[in-house]
């Protein structure tokens, strides 16, 4: 219907840049949804550089077409990019509509999901709190939009390592999905996984192993296996069958997520990281610190071009490398590495005391290492 309505507009005369903008802004949509980033990548940007060539610079239509830019940007891990987006369709917004209103509910979740992703917990909180507050306001529940933000609530708490608050987060969202869309739904879906990976965080991994391969089966029957998430869940499923133990299987799925990965995200994007290290800790087990090392390397590279400085999935990249190469009795260089990761967690007021206590050991153990050796 979406290319129907651009290709009629298009033919007819005297049709006006908002109404045309406004149809590629729809085709930028359904393609997001569709998991075809490069298509919604382009009608978004059309959308955008037409309202731009007609001097509309503040309309509702800007706003709308610059949050399906964000939202492409966001999918792609072009971070920064998203928040320039997502920022200036919210200025535009809140002149146009009185508050409480679901669009600005929603462009506040995204400000507040981008900025987790960016590494900026306190602007997360900040933003997906004050989307949570606005979306009760507007909605009864349970409704999909406030579940929506629940689930990104508990995947923040996750990230500030405060597993208990994520948990009961995660349980509402889940709750809620169940109870509107039953469990073949990707929103379900979501808050499964979620679920799952915070029973692994809190050292449930075998509980959390059924649950990551019933998430598959929905994913699969819903989107198939050429679509980013199927792999994402499977990347998830090693991680599981890592902390149990399991690391045969693990060791499969991570390379096979590293490999789809390559094949469906853009190069460079720092999400390509995450099984590398995975294949890392795999080798780590091995005791083959020399391959270790290699994926620990090339995690760290892509997280580094990837993300801001200071970021904490850098710092965990640092951190991996810095173990690896303790493990393997080059104390000199795993020092560098051990206090660049300790510097940046320092930093961030999110780190949790057990976190820099356990990386503060492994700094001294690598020093008194060079002392026993010198």
């Amino acid at each position: 219907m979406s290319k129907k309505a651009l290709q009629i507009n298009l033919s007819l005369p005297g049709i006006s840049p908002e109404t045309l903008s406004d149809n590629e802004t729809q085709m930028a949509a359904m393609y997001y949804v569709k998991g075809v980033y490069d298509s919604a990548l382009v009608y978004a940007e059309n959308a955008i550089a037409r309202l731009k060539k007609a001097g509309d610079l503040r309309s509702i239509y800007m706003s709308n077409a610059l949050v399906e830019l964000g939202n492409v940007l966001y999918d792609f891990g072009e971070f920064e990019r998203a928040d320039s987006a997502y920022q200036a369709a919210f200025d535009i917004s809140k002149r146009e509509y009185e508050s409480p209103h679901v669009e600005l509910a929603f462009e506040l979740h995204m400000i507040g999901a981008n900025a987790r992703e960016k590494g900026d917990y306190a602007k997360a909180e900040k933003y997906l709190l004050q989307a949570l507050e606005m979306k009760k306001e507007l909605f009864d529940e349970p409704h999909l939009e406030i579940a929506y933000t629940y689930n990104h609530l508990g995947s923040l708490y996750q990230s500030m390592e405060q597993d208990s608050i994520a948990l009961g987060y995660i349980e509402k969202s889940l709750e809620q999905r169940q109870s509107i869309l039953g469990e073949f739904h990707v929103e379900t879906m979501a808050s499964m996984a979620n679920y799952a990976r915070t029973l692994v965080r809190m050292g449930s991994p075998l509980d959390a192993i059924p649950i990551y391969n019933k998430t598959l089966v929905i994913t699969d029957s819903l989107v198939g296996k050429n679509h980013f998430y199927f792999w994402a869940l499977t990347g998830s499923l090693g991680t599981a069958q890592f902390e149990a133990g399991i690391f045969d299987q693990a060791a499969i799925n991570y390379q096979l997520t590293h490999d789809h990965y390559l094949e469906l995200l853009p190069e460079g994007d720092p999400r390509i990281a995450s099984p590398l290290n995975g294949l890392g800790k795999i080798k780590m087990q091995e005791k083959n610190y020399e391959l270790a090392k290699n994926y620990f390397l090339e995690a760290l590279k892509i997280r580094e071009e990837g993300y801001p400085k200071g970021h904490p999935q850098i710092a965990q990249s640092q951190q991996a490398l810095g173990e690896c190469l303790l493990a393997s009795g080059d104390y000199s260089i795993a020092i560098e590495y051990l206090e660049m990761a300790l510097e940046s967690l320092e930093s961030n007021p999110e780190t949790s005391p057990a976190t820099l206590e356990e990386l503060t050991s492994k700094l001294l153990a690598a020093k008194e290492a060079v002392l026993d050796n010198s």
